[in-house]
């Protein structure tokens, strides 16, 4: 093991050597243009860094909103999504995880520290650490890591009350809208800014019903064929009734109907001159998803076999309005930083991104000239439903199962986020 370990700084300190010996033709070849230097020190300094590797990844069903999973709270999701993880691959013991990073948006009346709720469920870990970005909360992944959410257990706020409400009505604010489904600064409705969306890159009502649908038939394929088998962990749910068994969820919930012309008749959710519908918008659920993560020297010392390697992630920031556009940026951000770039992705290689809206993931394609098929091979927040704490992490298991089941190679995944923000992260399959 020393050995290795002597082999492995040896090369990692030859392509420090290299890089900066490239660097240094840089700065002589001045003005000159040099494809070939740039690559060069672009793939040293690929090749010099430490991977981390998703040994395994499970995720509960998602429940749709007030449905199977509403008596849970999110860390118990959580708990049920991270110990599906320890029991997929059984060599990589609880007490060795040092860290537990978890992300949940919504975490009114959840109580302390969700992600340390979720290690005290499992395990106990080291380091927990509670992360709050809306929808790539769990992107940002370490040890085992993952997100959560229970939007239907989200409480109304009255914030007057506390100091007495001195005569009148108090008005209530809903939680799950203010905090997790409007604009902080404005508190514009994140679906207005998609329906924008939809008409900056022309996108007609119809083709977003059409994404819609074609949604639900995936998910409803995947599931049909047991294609989610790997990555879901049935949730034993207690009967309200004293003495009865619990009811047992195992299947998204929100995907096992669809009535498609009564989809294209709904009315606008967000205007009457909008095309946003409840139909090809994301599902208000519930659920969790979690990954187990570790290095190299883990690998290898265990003799693991990893699902996939983690190539790289990034982040892209620009103006909340413009939310939804967001992965577009961060995905070519993060494959530069995997020495890949659009170009060099191939009908083997698969996307996900999520699915806030149809506009949303229909601009994102239009941007990056995905084609149709490599997008969201089994469905999306549309038709699973969307825990916004969740879907982060959610995307990313899916993924890695398009990835085993269709041989693909390389498996990129984006998400954007409430504020204007995305993620984005690329994986390469090691199945």
């Amino acid at each position: 093991m020393a050995n290795n370990q002597k082999w492995r700084r040896l090369v990692r300190n030859m392509a420090d050597d290299v890089e900066i010996l490239f660097s240094v033709l840089f700065f002589f070849c001045g003005k000159i243009e040099s494809s070939f230097l740039k690559k060069s020190v672009q793939y040293f300094t690929f090749m010099k860094r430490r991977f981390a590797y998703i040994v395994s990844a499970a995720r509960t069903p998602i429940g749709v909103f007030n449905g199977g999973l509403a008596s849970l709270a999110a860390p118990k999701l959580g708990a049920l999504a991270a110990a599906g993880c320890f029991n997929r691959c059984s060599a990589v013991s609880k007490d060795s995880v040092n860290e537990c990073i978890f992300g949940n948006v919504l975490t009114a009346n959840v109580g302390q520290n969700p992600a340390r709720q979720v290690s005290r469920e499992v395990g106990e870990y080291n380091i927990c650490i509670h992360v709050h970005t809306y929808m790539t909360s769990c992107m940002h992944c370490n040890k085992i890591a993952g997100g959560m959410e229970s939007m239907t257990n989200v409480p109304y706020y009255s914030p007057k009350t506390r100091f007495g409400a001195r005569m009148g009505d108090v008005t209530l604010i809903d939680g799950m809208v203010r905090d997790g489904l409007s604009d902080a600064w404005d508190g514009t409705e994140m679906g207005v800014y998609a329906d924008r969306t939809g008409v900056e890159y022309s996108i007609p009502r119809s083709k977003q019903d059409d994404f819609a649908i074609e949604s639900y038939k995936r998910a409803q394929m995947a599931h049909k064929k047991n294609l989610f088998k790997s990555e879901l962990v049935p949730v034993e749910v207690p009967n309200a009734k004293r003495g009865q068994p619990p009811t047992v969820v195992d299947k998204d919930e929100g995907c096992l109907k669809l009535n498609e012309e009564k989809l294209r008749q709904l009315k606008p959710a967000f205007g009457k001159d909008g095309s946003i519908t409840a139909g090809n918008a994301s599902q208000l659920s519930d659920g969790a998803a979690a990954l187990l993560v570790v290095s190299e020297e883990s690998v290898k010392d265990l003799n693991l076999k990893p699902l996939a390697k983690v190539l790289s992630y990034a982040d892209a920031e620009q103006a909340p309005e413009l939310f939804g556009t967001t992965p577009s940026l961060a995905i070519p951000k993060a494959l530069q930083k995997a020495g890949l770039d659009l170009k060099s992705i191939t009908d083997s290689d698969f996307f996900e991104i999520n699915e806030a809206f149809a506009s949303v993931a229909l601009a994102n394609q239009q941007l990056l000239k995905i084609n149709p098929y490599n997008l969201n091979l089994y469905g999306g927040a549309i038709a699973l439903g969307h825990p916004i704490g969740c879907s982060g992490a959610r995307i990313l298991v899916t993924l890695l199962t398009v990835l085993k089941e269709n041989k693909g190679r390389y498996g990129i995944a984006g998400i954007c986020n409430g504020g204007g923000g995305g993620t984005a992260m690329v994986v390469e399959n090691l199945l």
